[in-house]
């Protein structure tokens, strides 16, 4: 423990009535080195603690917090409810700092655990000479490129504001803070950032800036690449919204009033949007960019309630909500209105990880919509026979599951590859392997690999964007006892996955490459076995249809992997596939259930 004076607040306006906060939390703020930081360095700090909610796919949204000043000492103390939160110490003008003087953010996630002992988190700064890299911001509007203009920065995990430039006296919010100047170039610490179009400089004559939504992108900082961000300022709508049933209008906001945040699709982050909404108020939004969001109204005494909402260029879109009822029955509902299509349109509900502030990768849902007929579904290596009796057996049983997907998607317009490596021979002469072998040939925007391991080329683990596999799968991955003799026993794709007429076969990536190109798609859900290995490294697997510059998903119901439990990280089989899957999710694309494809209510499991 380092000694200090403590804050304790005690943050009841944020949960039900009827539950007294009880757990501690023990934040300390340290410079790099675990070195105490100096009186001096810690003046005009603050903390905010913001609360999160659980997202569809088992993330967390960071709704905004409220900053306080950070005690001497660095060490502050809260009392909350168990749960996770999102911390943000803000440390303003320290002369050996990251920033050199300017405003650094340091945050974290943090799980507070019922009945258990005051939890401790310790914040560090990261040392002045870690790795920098430079970006530039332009601004577009009205279709060309402005002449000047400036934008923001904010932290990845709570969106709280920084500044790289030394720190001037005062508070810093947005309206106070003076914009970066765009098209210069600035040095910045790796990782990620939000950039936030600051507001327009009045001498930008000629566009009616009253139509048009002020953007915000995320970029990630590389030490190795100079990065280029776009702010485009694009056609808007708004919200109208009405808190509803409840109160009489003009009840006032004391214990009533509503805070509105709001989240756009693909984001992990809610922004403020209402500070301050009476029961029976009806209130109206700035522009927001075109898309989906989730609007987030928290109000004392409970739980957060949640609103799905599709902004259109120039619409108003009314809005009303009623206070009251159950957190699960508002996510059933969100559930229900996201699911299903918009005539022909793909709707797959994604889910990627992303690692934040420092922090261990979490799960992000996104909305993705895709033209059917820009869509390709790859089967990957489901062969009727493999050296494993124990990934046979798993083929046998997904492969049902595969190809209801296959005939759902189908018929939707989907183009469907299959791909039995090695195998394809097999398919010599029947119209669906022509066809691939026929498709007009296509440069590929990159070089394919040459690399050849079992019976094709192949895209061995790429260092520079991926970790280590997070499984050992040296011994080849068979769990049978004993384990199974290698050695070669598949024939062809297994039987019970039907390849209709106007399918296509083929095991290589340039013919993969010309089917794709000159159907125009540029979208590709790929299934199949083994995630670890093939699905992966294949000439038509992961790592080279992202090199090709498609859009990729992987359907996680759809797939196994190579892994055998008394191998690191020893857990079971399927716990070593899902760990396989995270690490796809975080470092190459993200997944989806083949529900978004057969519209049942749940997705295929193996028995276990």
């Amino acid at each position: 423990m380092i000694a200090g004076a403590g804050l304790a607040l005690a943050l009841t306006a944020a949960f039900p009535a009827g539950r007294a906060p009880a757990h501690e939390l023990e934040v300390v703020v340290l410079a790099a080195g675990a070195v105490e930081l100096s009186a001096a360095e810690l003046r005009g700090a603050s903390l905010a603690l913001h609360p999160t909610v659980p997202d569809l796919a088992g993330g967390f949204t960071v709704l905004p917090g409220e900053a306080r000043a950070l005690p001497e000492g660095g060490v502050a103390r809260l009392y909350v409810e168990p749960g996770t939160y999102a911390v943000a110490v803000t440390l303003r003008g320290r002369p050996a700092g990251l920033f050199e003087g300017g405003v650094e953010v340091l945050e974290s996630l943090v799980e507070v655990r019922a009945g258990e002992a005051p939890t401790h988190l310790v914040l560090r700064s990261r040392p002045p000479d870690a790795p920098r890299g430079r970006l530039r911001v332009t601004m577009r509007a009205a279709g060309r490129v402005l002449p000047s203009g400036g934008f923001h920065l904010a932290s990845p995990l709570t969106g709280t504001l920084l500044d790289p430039r030394p720190h001037h006296e005062g508070p810093r919010g947005v309206a106070q803070l003076e914009p970066l100047p765009c098209f210069e170039w600035i040095d910045l610490p790796v990782g990620a950032y939000f950039v936030l179009a600051a507001a327009p400089a009045a001498d930008l004559s000629g566009i009616d800036w009253s139509r048009l939504a002020a953007p915000r992108v995320q970029v990630e900082i590389d030490p190795r690449i100079d990065r280029i961000a776009t702010l485009a300022h694009l056609p808007g709508g708004e919200l109208r919204l009405t808190l509803g049933a409840g109160g009489a209008p003009g009840a006032g906001v004391g214990a009533s009033a509503a805070r509105v945040c709001f989240q756009r699709q693909g984001e992990a982050v809610a922004w403020p949007l209402f500070g301050a909404l009476a029961l029976g108020e009806s209130v109206r939004s700035p522009l927001l960019t075109a898309g989906d969001y989730q609007l987030f109204v928290r109000r004392a005494g409970e739980a957060t309630g949640r609103i799905a909402a599709r902004i259109a260029p120039g619409s108003v879109v009314e809005v009303r909500y009623a206070p009251g009822g159950s957190e699960e029955a508002r996510m059933a509902r969100l559930r229900e209105g996201t699911e299903g299509t918009d005539g022909a349109e793909l709707r797959l509900h994604a889910r990627r990880r992303v690692a934040l502030g420092g922090a261990e990768a979490r799960a992000r849902e996104e909305l993705l919509r895709w033209e059917p007929t820009r869509t390709a579904l790859v089967i990957c290596d489901m062969w009727d026979d493999h050296w494993c009796a124990g990934a046979a057996r798993r083929v046998a049983e997904m492969a049902g599951a595969v190809n209801e997907m296959a005939a759902a998607a189908r018929a939707r317009g989907v183009a469907i590859l299959h791909a039995p490596s090695s195998v394809v021979a097999f398919y010599d002469g029947t119209p669906q392997r022509e066809r691939a072998r026929a498709a007009r040939f296509a440069p590929t925007p990159r070089p394919l690999s040459t690399d050849e391991r079992w019976g094709t080329t192949w895209c061995w683990p790429d260092p520079a964007r991926e970790a280590a596999m997070p499984i050992d799968d040296s011994n080849m991955g068979c769990d049978c006892d004993p384990r199974c003799e290698i050695r070669d026993v598949w024939t062809r794709q297994i039987a019970s996955i039907e390849i209709a007429p106007r399918d296509f076969i083929t095991d290589d990536g340039q013919e993969t490459y010309n089917v794709l190109a000159e159907r125009g798609i540029d979208h590709v859900a790929i299934a199949g076995v083994h995630l670890n290995m093939c699905v992966l490294g294949r000439p038509f697997g992961i790592r080279q249809l992202v090199h090709m510059g498609k859009e990729v998903v992987l359907v996680r119901d759809l797939t196994d992997s190579m892994y055998d439990p008394r191998m690191a990280p020893f857990v079971s089989h399927f716990e070593g596939t899902d760990l396989v899957v995270a690490h796809v999710e975080r470092y190459w694309c993200p997944t989806i259930l083949s529900t978004d494809f057969t519209c049942r209510r749940s997705g295929f499991r193996f028995p276990r």
